[in-house]
């Protein structure tokens, strides 16, 4: 049997995750064919050993799961179970040990050692950081803790990474972690997101921030650093509690998403847009982070402990190059336009094939070979110095022994002048494939591959939203959020919040909301929405005086409601109620998992008439 790997689960739904049973259930069905079905009770969170490359099912709407890596990222969290069952007590023959960075204590690393190991060494190096204070814990680690350097102290572990500078005509430099490149800051850098599907591989969705077009470990020295592109909707938070005064960063008001408590348990401002770091000393390593946990590997997306400082990389200068004392001009012939070159917008790099039916490259593939030849009605290519044959086996989209999905991009324009209202896909196929959609004026489309029903041959889904909460700015405009009015008094007990609102005259709550929708609130100038919580009860009796809802507040990421005259609205459950996309087009892109043969006949949609 494959050794096992760790899987997180997480049922982060305060109100249902079944419909029936109010629970999120998953099956996962193992290499060996035993199926075990997982049950978490509302925010619970477990943590199950599972052989890799296992089918996992979620049997309700809510909870996700992914799989547990390395505190550096650098590999999966492996463990020694049977099949499904949860990580209850330690891998026997092992005991295992908490260290704490030397440099910022707050930041933990687990190690394991054999049970008959009678002393443990106070500090040791791990991936080029000196860790101190063993302690010993249950929580589990496949990091073999003898076979690290050992040290007296976090000073010598230091000086051992560190060696102070010798009368050489190259100091030699400290090894990077194997297999991991290392990269140094400048003044300007940029950040991308990059996102890979490896949902085949049992993987999930995984997002990493790439700076300058590179993924590696980050080092800096003393100096200012711009840090461009940063997007909304990953904004960017350096987990620099404890070295705040060597390393500290701050961006524009304006770009600020969010105050909120990041993984370590401390409170940082996230921002977007452009992120300036200002370095002053030695802060070791620090990590950073999202505000948005949508990523199989948390919330880091490859930054726990991935920014280090070193006096090897170049101390960052923004002091533009002196302008050159112009000399007296002489008569020369007028010279050639010549047009500078144009650098690519295109970071992804495509093998695209013709086709004469229709005159053009409709199809884009993700492998890159070296070369391509075809002979005697077969096609060969050539990659890092082996020779390949294509379609000659019935495992579809494995090229140099790498798995991909299939993914088509189009769009519904007929009448592209009309707004229209976008209700449902329908797809021609013997497959259902997952879908993500959006028009001109909504996103955020998405369709699990498991939310389609098969009818008359074809598969069938409502268009749904992925419903992030708090909402995104444009989920403002959808026919799901609806107004009810100013409140008339707002009562605060232990969690839950009381919103009164007027009888007379009378502010109607409605006969739409309902219990587990989600409610926001704005204040004078009502000009910024803000989340406040789910709704619990729906209390109406207009003749005793009573028109109020009770919301509870202790999910996530949600603010006080004020009690000074605010404006209360809520937004239904964007996978509970289909109202479809709003817009003129929708363009949809659509992936298939499978790997073997599928027939995709056609797409189809929906459509009605928008009248506003």
């Amino acid at each position: 049997m494959a050794q096992c790997r760790t899987f997180v689960f997480t049922c982060n739904i305060d109100t249902i995750g079944g419909v029936d049973t109010g629970l999120c259930q998953w099956t996962a069905i193992c290499c060996n064919g035993e199926k075990t079905k997982i049950t978490l009770d509302p925010n619970d969170v477990q943590e199950y050993c599972i052989e890799p490359y296992t089918l996992i099912q979620k049997q309700t709407t809510y909870g996700y799961h992914y799989e547990k890596l390395l505190p550096d990222g650098s590999g999966p969290f492996y463990c020694d179970y049977e099949c499904g069952d949860v990580n209850t007590t330690p891998i026997p023959g092992y005991i295992y040990f908490e260290y704490e960075n030397c440099l910022n204590p707050s930041v933990k690393q687990i190690f394991r050692a054999p049970e008959t190991t009678t002393s443990v060494p106070n500090s040791v190096a791990y991936t080029s950081i000196c860790w101190t204070n063993p302690v010993a814990t249950s929580s589990l680690s496949n990091i073999n803790l003898l076979s690290l350097p050992e040290y007296t102290d976090c000073t010598a572990c230091n000086d051992a990474l560190n060696p102070a500078p010798t009368p050489t005509p190259a100091p030699t430099p400290v090894p990077s972690p194997e297999g991991i490149e290392e990269y140094c800051l400048t003044y300007n850098n940029t950040l991308n997101i990059v996102e890979a599907d490896l949902t085949l591989q049992g993987f999930g969705i995984v997002r990493n921030y790439v700076f300058n077009g590179s993924f590696g470990v980050y080092n800096v020295n003393v100096g200012v650093y711009q840090i461009y592109n940063v997007p909304s909707e990953w904004p960017i938070a350096f987990l620099n509690n404890g070295v705040e005064n060597l390393i500290s960063y701050t961006g524009n008001a304006n770009n600020l998403e969010r105050t909120a408590t990041a993984l370590d348990g401390n409170t940082y401002d996230f921002y977007s847009g452009t992120v300036t770091l200002n370095v002053n000393g030695d802060f070791g390593a620090i990590s950073y982070q999202t505000l948005y946990p949508l990523s199989t590997n948390g919330q880091y997306f490859g930054g726990q402990n991935n920014l280090r400082f070193t006096t090897e990389c170049d101390i960052p200068d923004a002091t533009p190059s002196p302008t050159p004392t112009p000399t007296p001009a002489t008569p020369t012939p007028a010279p050639t336009s010549v047009v500078p070159p144009i650098p690519s917008p295109v970071k992804t790099n495509w093998t695209l094939s013709y086709s004469d039916n229709v005159q053009g490259w409709p199809s884009f593939y993700t492998y890159n070979p070296d070369y391509m030849i075809g002979m005697n009605n077969f096609f060969y290519t050539f990659h890092k110095g082996n020779l390949y044959q294509h379609n000659v086996n019935e495992l579809r989209n494995n090229y140099y022994g790498q798995q991909y999905n299939s993914q088509i991009t189009s769009v519904f324009n007929a009448n592209p002048l009309e707004n229209k209202i976008f209700k449902t896909l329908n797809l021609e196929s013997d497959n259902a494939w997952e879908s993500y959609l959006e028009t001109d004026i909504q996103s955020n489309g998405f369709m699990e591959d498991g939310w389609f029903e098969k009818k008359e041959g074809s598969w069938f889904a409502y268009l749904r939203q992925e419903g992030q909460v708090p909402a995104f700015e444009g989920q403002y405009a959808m026919r799901s959020a609806n107004g009810i009015g100013k409140t008339s008094s707002v009562s605060v007990n232990a969690g839950t919040t009381i919103l009164n609102f007027s009888t007379n005259p009378l502010v109607s709550i409605g006969s739409i909301i309902s219990v587990g929708d989600y409610v926001y609130h704005s204040l004078p100038q009502y000009t910024e929405i803000t989340y406040g919580g789910i709704v619990t009860q729906i209390n109406v009796d207009l003749r005793n005086g009573i028109n109020q809802l009770i919301v509870s507040t202790t999910s996530d990421n949600t603010v006080a409601f004020p009690f000074n005259d605010p404006y209360i609205m809520f937004i239904k459950s964007s996978e509970a109620e289909s109202h479809g996309l709003l817009g003129h087009y929708c363009l949809f892109t659509i992936t298939n998992f499978n790997t073997n043969k599928t027939e995709l006949f056609a797409v189809e949609a929906e459509v009605m008439k928008s009248y506003p």
